[in-house]
Protein backbone atom coordinates (compact mmCIF):
# COMPACT_ATOMS: atom_id res chain seq x y z
CA UNK A 1 0.00 0.00 0.00
CA UNK A 2 2.99 1.98 0.89
CA UNK A 3 5.09 1.63 -2.53
CA UNK A 4 1.67 2.30 -5.00
CA UNK A 5 0.72 5.77 -2.64
CA UNK A 6 4.67 6.69 -2.99
CA UNK A 7 4.33 5.54 -6.61
CA UNK A 8 1.05 8.04 -7.09
CA UNK A 9 3.21 11.33 -5.48
CA UNK A 10 6.18 10.12 -7.61
CA UNK A 11 3.94 10.21 -10.51
CA UNK A 12 1.81 13.53 -9.55
CA UNK A 13 5.08 15.55 -9.09
CA UNK A 14 6.52 14.15 -12.83
CA UNK A 15 3.50 15.19 -14.41
CA UNK A 16 3.38 18.91 -12.44
CA UNK A 17 7.20 19.17 -13.11
CA UNK A 18 6.52 18.51 -17.01
CA UNK A 19 3.47 20.95 -17.33
CA UNK A 20 5.05 24.24 -15.93
CA UNK A 21 8.44 23.32 -18.14
CA UNK A 22 5.71 23.59 -21.04
CA UNK A 23 4.13 26.83 -19.65
CA UNK A 24 7.67 28.30 -19.34
CA UNK A 25 8.81 26.81 -22.70
CA UNK A 26 5.77 28.41 -24.43
CA UNK A 27 6.19 31.36 -23.08
CA UNK A 28 9.40 31.88 -23.73
CA UNK A 29 9.12 31.26 -27.36
CA UNK A 30 5.95 33.90 -27.46
CA UNK A 31 8.38 36.53 -26.11
CA UNK A 32 11.74 35.24 -28.42
CA UNK A 33 11.78 38.49 -31.04
CA UNK A 34 11.25 37.90 -34.93
CA UNK A 35 13.89 36.63 -37.06
CA UNK A 36 16.27 38.41 -39.26
CA UNK A 37 14.63 37.49 -42.19
CA UNK A 38 11.42 38.58 -41.06
CA UNK A 39 12.30 41.89 -39.82
CA UNK A 40 14.30 42.59 -43.34
CA UNK A 41 10.99 41.51 -45.07
CA UNK A 42 9.14 44.24 -43.08
CA UNK A 43 11.43 47.07 -43.57
CA UNK A 44 11.63 46.76 -47.15
CA UNK A 45 11.41 50.17 -49.29
CA UNK A 46 8.28 50.06 -51.43
CA UNK A 47 9.20 49.46 -55.33
CA UNK A 48 10.60 52.33 -57.04
CA UNK A 49 8.70 53.54 -59.94
CA UNK A 50 9.34 55.97 -63.21
CA UNK A 51 6.67 58.94 -63.29
CA UNK A 52 6.65 61.93 -65.43
CA UNK A 53 6.36 65.47 -64.00
CA UNK A 54 4.47 68.47 -66.18
CA UNK A 55 4.48 71.46 -65.18
CA UNK A 56 2.72 74.38 -66.87
CA UNK A 57 2.88 77.77 -66.43
CA UNK A 58 -0.09 79.57 -67.49
CA UNK A 59 -0.57 83.46 -67.37
CA UNK A 60 -4.33 84.77 -66.65
CA UNK A 61 -6.06 87.86 -67.02
CA UNK A 62 -8.57 89.59 -64.61
CA UNK A 63 -11.18 87.07 -65.77
CA UNK A 64 -9.14 83.92 -65.30
CA UNK A 65 -8.88 83.69 -68.92
CA UNK A 66 -5.41 82.20 -70.15
CA UNK A 67 -3.24 84.39 -72.33
CA UNK A 68 -0.37 82.18 -72.42
CA UNK A 69 1.22 78.68 -71.49
CA UNK A 70 3.98 77.49 -71.15
CA UNK A 71 4.82 73.67 -70.45
CA UNK A 72 8.29 71.73 -69.27
CA UNK A 73 8.26 68.16 -68.94
CA UNK A 74 10.94 66.08 -66.64
CA UNK A 75 11.23 62.50 -65.14
CA UNK A 76 11.33 61.67 -62.06
CA UNK A 77 12.24 58.29 -59.83
CA UNK A 78 10.23 57.81 -57.18
CA UNK A 79 10.90 55.59 -53.93
CA UNK A 80 14.66 55.57 -54.80
CA UNK A 81 16.94 55.51 -51.89
CA UNK A 82 20.27 56.51 -54.20
CA UNK A 83 18.96 59.60 -56.36
CA UNK A 84 17.01 60.83 -53.49
CA UNK A 85 13.92 61.10 -55.65
CA UNK A 86 15.10 64.45 -57.29
CA UNK A 87 14.92 65.98 -60.73
CA UNK A 88 15.75 69.42 -62.26
CA UNK A 89 14.64 71.55 -64.98
CA UNK A 90 16.39 74.56 -65.99
CA UNK A 91 14.80 76.21 -69.22
CA UNK A 92 15.83 80.29 -70.12
CA UNK A 93 19.09 82.27 -71.08
CA UNK A 94 21.77 84.33 -69.83
CA UNK A 95 20.67 87.75 -70.56
CA UNK A 96 23.33 90.36 -70.93
CA UNK A 97 22.81 93.77 -68.57
CA UNK A 98 24.57 96.84 -68.98
CA UNK A 99 25.92 97.81 -65.80
CA UNK A 100 28.13 101.19 -66.47
CA UNK A 101 29.93 102.58 -69.46
CA UNK A 102 29.98 101.09 -72.56
CA UNK A 103 31.05 97.48 -72.72
CA UNK A 104 30.60 96.86 -69.02
CA UNK A 105 27.90 93.93 -68.86
CA UNK A 106 26.33 91.49 -66.36
CA UNK A 107 24.34 88.35 -67.17
CA UNK A 108 21.31 87.36 -65.40
CA UNK A 109 19.42 84.14 -65.85
CA UNK A 110 15.82 84.68 -67.27
CA UNK A 111 13.38 81.99 -67.97
CA UNK A 112 11.80 78.81 -65.90
CA UNK A 113 13.60 76.47 -63.23
CA UNK A 114 12.50 74.05 -61.52
CA UNK A 115 13.54 71.35 -58.73
CA UNK A 116 11.92 68.67 -57.32
CA UNK A 117 13.23 66.50 -54.41
CA UNK A 118 12.08 63.48 -52.21
CA UNK A 119 9.56 62.11 -54.53
CA UNK A 120 7.75 59.47 -52.90
CA UNK A 121 4.51 57.52 -53.87
CA UNK A 122 2.37 57.84 -50.42
CA UNK A 123 -1.41 56.55 -49.33
CA UNK A 124 -1.19 54.19 -52.26
CA UNK A 125 -1.53 56.01 -55.58
CA UNK A 126 -0.25 59.78 -54.60
CA UNK A 127 3.13 61.13 -55.36
CA UNK A 128 4.57 63.49 -52.44
CA UNK A 129 7.40 65.68 -53.25
CA UNK A 130 9.01 68.77 -52.25
CA UNK A 131 9.22 71.54 -55.68
CA UNK A 132 11.13 74.67 -55.80
CA UNK A 133 10.38 76.68 -58.87
CA UNK A 134 11.38 80.47 -60.01
CA UNK A 135 9.90 82.08 -63.33
CA UNK A 136 11.48 85.63 -64.12
CA UNK A 137 10.85 87.59 -67.14
CA UNK A 138 11.21 91.10 -68.37
CA UNK A 139 8.31 93.67 -68.22
CA UNK A 140 6.55 93.92 -71.45
CA UNK A 141 6.81 97.87 -71.54
CA UNK A 142 10.22 99.00 -73.56
CA UNK A 143 12.93 100.26 -71.42
CA UNK A 144 15.40 103.11 -72.08
CA UNK A 145 18.90 104.15 -71.25
CA UNK A 146 17.89 106.02 -68.70
CA UNK A 147 15.30 103.48 -67.25
CA UNK A 148 15.77 100.15 -68.23
CA UNK A 149 12.94 97.56 -68.09
CA UNK A 150 12.22 95.82 -64.57
CA UNK A 151 12.46 91.95 -64.70
CA UNK A 152 9.28 89.86 -63.40
CA UNK A 153 10.41 87.62 -60.77
CA UNK A 154 8.47 84.57 -58.80
CA UNK A 155 9.89 81.96 -56.36
CA UNK A 156 7.92 79.57 -54.47
CA UNK A 157 8.98 76.40 -52.14
CA UNK A 158 7.09 74.11 -50.92
CA UNK A 159 6.16 70.00 -50.01
CA UNK A 160 2.84 69.02 -52.18
CA UNK A 161 1.05 65.76 -52.92
CA UNK A 162 -0.64 64.88 -56.04
CA UNK A 163 -2.71 62.19 -57.30
CA UNK A 164 -0.70 59.69 -60.09
CA UNK A 165 -2.75 60.44 -62.97
CA UNK A 166 -3.96 63.73 -61.94
CA UNK A 167 -2.55 67.23 -61.68
CA UNK A 168 -3.24 70.91 -59.29
CA UNK A 169 -2.60 74.26 -59.88
CA UNK A 170 0.85 74.64 -56.74
CA UNK A 171 1.53 77.89 -56.92
CA UNK A 172 -0.41 81.13 -57.77
CA UNK A 173 0.50 85.13 -57.60
CA UNK A 174 -1.06 88.40 -58.80
CA UNK A 175 1.13 90.45 -61.24
CA UNK A 176 2.07 93.68 -59.13
CA UNK A 177 1.82 95.94 -62.04
CA UNK A 178 -1.41 94.36 -63.41
CA UNK A 179 -4.42 92.44 -62.98
CA UNK A 180 -2.81 89.69 -64.88
CA UNK A 181 -2.12 85.75 -62.37
CA UNK A 182 0.57 83.73 -62.95
CA UNK A 183 0.04 79.95 -61.76
CA UNK A 184 2.15 76.88 -62.21
CA UNK A 185 -0.29 73.72 -62.82
CA UNK A 186 1.44 70.53 -62.47
CA UNK A 187 0.70 66.97 -63.35
CA UNK A 188 1.79 63.60 -62.67
CA UNK A 189 2.01 61.16 -65.07
CA UNK A 190 2.71 57.19 -64.87
CA UNK A 191 5.29 55.63 -67.01
CA UNK A 192 4.05 52.40 -68.93
CA UNK A 193 6.48 50.02 -69.57
CA UNK A 194 6.29 48.23 -72.72
CA UNK A 195 7.29 44.53 -73.34
CA UNK A 196 10.70 45.07 -74.69
CA UNK A 197 11.52 47.15 -71.77
CA UNK A 198 11.23 50.77 -73.09
CA UNK A 199 8.95 53.35 -71.56
CA UNK A 200 6.31 54.51 -73.27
Amino acid sequence: MKKMMRRALIGAALTATAFCYGQQAEKKASETPPSTDQTAVAELPQEERSLQLTFTVQELDGNGKILNSRRFDTMVLANSPKGAGMSSIRAGAKVPVQTGGAGSFTYIDMGANFDVNRARIVKGNRLAMGVSSEISSFDATAGSESQPRAVHQNRWQGDVEIPIGGHKVIFSSDDLSSKKVMQIDLAVTPVVERANGTDK
